[in-house]
């Protein structure tokens, strides 16, 4: 009976000692999380997120303008050369 009751203050302790070393586990990675989170500068993320649209805005501004002088070329160039085959003719 003795044996017994030692064996299960042993468990019980082993059962503690998982459960603080769960604990300290799981504080741990809590600290690591907050810590990363800690880290991040919201301004500056925003600041990027408004350049990258910036830039991308720009981009698409200088696409358009490019397909517009691409097509304005080829309306002058048709336009040049009905004027041209009207004096051939």
């Amino acid at each position: 009976m003795y044996s017994f009751l030692l064996f299960q203050v042993l468990e019980n302790r082993t059962a503690a000692s998982r459960q603080e070393m769960d604990m300290l586990e799981t504080l741990e990675e809590l600290r690591e999380l907050n810590s990363r989170h800690a880290k991040v500068d919201h301004q500056a993320m925003l600041k990027l997120n408004a350049d990258y649209i910036k830039k991308q805005k720009q981009r698409q501004e200088e696409e358009d303008d490019e397909l517009v002088r691409s097509v304005q070329g080829k309306i002058l160039y048709s336009n040049y050369y009905k004027e041209l085959k009207c004096w051939l003719i």
